[in-house]
């Protein structure tokens, strides 16, 4: 049997995870629930943004540096002293939830990357436990459950699955397991129960049992963000799945807006670190234009990496090429908003604003734009084109007019 840590996790790309979060304030534990806590880095009760982005720089430290939950604790002191905060609960388990919960999340997200990189020699996951008695009845049955990579178990069952939850997990070959005599078994089954918050009435829905209300997600894949889960469900569906999508995707752009302007703010002054924010999704007829064509992109979504916005910006020597500020702070909203799709190779334009001087706003996207072994459609670049350059013959309208 291997002998296995959960420091053994890579801790570039943890801290790449940490780092690229947003810092929101938050009123309590459960405002923010679910997915969303692979994108937002809340403390509950700090409803100050300078004391949320200081409890973030010194879990960030933690992370970087090693430091140990006795060295945090002193920050927190430092942290709570500065800015005369009032918090509910001991030190002791304040501290202790604050640190463990993010580490755990952070290492997972991260280790989930290259779990996605390596599945083609690795592509078995085996769940473990501490193996102690602390550890979670329910947690017990799933100890050395081995499943493959891509199993939808993991969709919910991927560690940690819990306030204060220690498991996590390792990959194998088949060679490996072999070794190890543990024998792939289906997946165990998931039985769930309705959560509600008593005190306010709040209805959680169904939750598997054995999992803390809120952590039935797969951390690495949320990291990724739950549009581009949205993006991959947009690309099984059928034409008509599609249409009836439609609704639910203008919800999406109005929330992408406004976290987008969000990441902007974040993003600003600081040097890229290959992190990517959702700008839209690829419309149902260039969807099924691509699909016809034999060309499937990996998922719906459209990104953009923060090597790219200073681009975008418009902080490059070209004006002629710039898009206005108001267009790039509203980017999923004007690319939603477009009138025309082209498509040249792998590349597809999106038409966007028309503006007095002749020239038109579009944004080309690379589908299928691999980056750290993950496919993405990826936002290349944006500009102010004179409408003529887009109707030369190495440009294919498949949607739109010009």
């Amino acid at each position: 049997m291997p002998e296995v840590t959960v420091a053994n996790v890579p801790a570039r790309e943890a801290i790449e995870n940490f780092r690229a979060k947003l810092k929101i304030t938050s009123r309590r534990s459960d405002e923010y629930m679910g997915a969303i806590h692979a994108k937002a880095f809340t403390v509950a009760g700090a409803t100050k943004i300078d004391l949320v982005n200081d409890f973030h720089g010194a879990v960030a430290s933690a992370l970087e540096n090693g430091t140990t939950i006795t060295e945090f604790r002193k920050q927190f002191d430092d942290i709570v002293a500065k800015h005369g905060w009032s918090y509910k609960g001991s030190r002791g388990w304040r501290t202790r939830t604050i640190f463990d919960t993010n580490l755990r999340s952070a290492h997972a997200a991260g280790r989930w990357q290259q779990i996605q990189r390596t599945k083609k020699a690795r592509p078995w996951l085996v769940y473990y436990t501490v193996d102690d008695s602390r550890v979670r009845d329910e947690h017990r049955k799933w100890h050395l459950v081995a499943l493959p990579v891509d199993d939808p178990w993991w969709d919910t069952h991927y560690p940690p699955n819990g306030w204060g939850c220690r498991c996590w997990i390792i990959t194998a070959s088949d060679a490996q397991l072999k070794r190890w005599g543990i024998e792939p078994a289906k997946a165990p089954p998931i039985n769930t129960t309705e959560r509600m918050n008593t005190a306010t009435g709040e209805y959680y829905g169904e939750v598997p049992e054995g999992i803390d209300t809120g952590w039935d997600y797969n951390v690495g894949k949320a990291w990724l963000g739950p549009d581009i889960a949205l993006g991959k469900r947009l690309i099984s569906m059928s034409d008509a799945q599609l249409a009836g999508a439609l609704p639910l995707i203008g919800r999406q752009i109005d929330e992408l807006n406004t976290s987008w302007k969000v990441w902007l703010k974040e993003r600003e002054g600081q040097p890229p670190r290959g992190y990517a924010h959702t700008v839209g999704f690829l419309p149902a007829p260039v969807l099924s234009v691509l699909k016809s064509r034999d060309i499937v992109p990996s998922n719906a979504a459209i990104v953009i990496f923060d090597r790219d916005t200073n681009h975008g910006r418009g902080d490059h020597k070209s004006k002629l090429a710039r898009i206005t500020k108001e267009e790039f702070q509203n980017l999923p909203v004007e690319l939603d908003a477009h009138s025309a799709v082209l498509i040249h190779g792998d590349e597809l334009v999106f038409v966007m604003k028309e503006h007095a001087d002749g020239r038109t706003s579009r944004a080309v996207v690379a589908v299928n734009f691999t980056k750290k072994g993950v496919q993405y459609n990826s936002v290349r670049s944006l500009g102010r084109v004179p409408i003529a350059n887009l109707r030369k013959k190495d440009y294919e309208l498949i949607w739109g007019n010009l």
